[in-house]
């Protein structure tokens, strides 16, 4: 989801209502003119790719039920969110173990020969893929290699809870933020359409499942 963050725009929701008119009659002919890619309710920056069957994420805008409101939104499944979350601690838990000397070293890439422009100068590097480092306090296993066994853990043992939700942020330069967590396990334009009038229905406003999303549809972990 884009924010279209400028520090010199005022947020969308701001701005005077003709213009704001103007950007939702704009982006109602791009949904019109993109009817055949997505169906007709909601557009894209991004690219559709009608074969995939494993999509977890999804950037779109959609317009409101006044003429003045357009929803920027990105759309996750739980599992993907629930596997976010658990990397998210796994990684917290296994840099505690070691020290930020040994952090420093983590990453997969170092720098390379310089690429010189014909003036001499030294406008970017190559990166050269390294043999990540094994420790000790991680019983000789890399740091990747250890948070992803604490992840398997903390997915077995304790489960975060997601919930399906709907998350506004107003502080958008382009429409509306909407963030989306759906209890699907993937992403297609049904799930999206379903979560639009859902989300209408309920008042355009923040919303969060009464119930935790079931463990059994958050399993197994997704390719992101």
């Amino acid at each position: 989801m884009k924010s279209h963050y400028k520090k010199s725009s005022p947020p969308f929701i701001t701005i005077a209502r003709n213009r704001r008119g103007d950007a939702v009659f704009k982006l109602k002919k791009g949904i019109e003119r993109d009817r055949a890619i997505f169906g007709g309710r909601f557009t894209s920056e991004l690219h559709w790719n009608e074969s995939r069957e494993d999509r977890q994420w999804f950037d779109f805008y959609f317009v409101g039920t006044d003429r003045f409101t357009i929803w920027n939104a990105q759309i996750t499944t739980a599992r993907r969110e629930f596997w976010y979350e658990v990397d998210e601690l796994a990684f917290a838990h296994t840099a505690k173990l070691i020290t930020a000397t040994a952090r420093s070293q983590i990453s997969r890439f170092e720098h390379g020969n310089a690429r010189r422009s014909r003036s001499g100068k030294v406008p970017s590097y190559e990166w050269i893929l390294k043999e990540e480092p094994r420790f000790v306090e991680l019983g000789n296993k890399t740091f990747r290699e250890y948070a992803a066994s604490v992840a398997d853990e903390i997915a077995t043992n304790a489960p975060p809870n997601i919930w399906e939700s709907f998350q506004v942020d107003t502080n958008y330069r382009f429409g509306i933020g909407l963030s989306i967590v759906v209890d699907s396990p993937i992403i297609d334009k049904e799930v999206i359409e379903k979560s639009i009038d859902r989300f209408l229905l309920l008042g355009s406003r923040n919303w969060k499942a009464d119930s935790p999303v079931a463990i059994n549809n958050l399993l197994p972990k997704p390719a992101y």
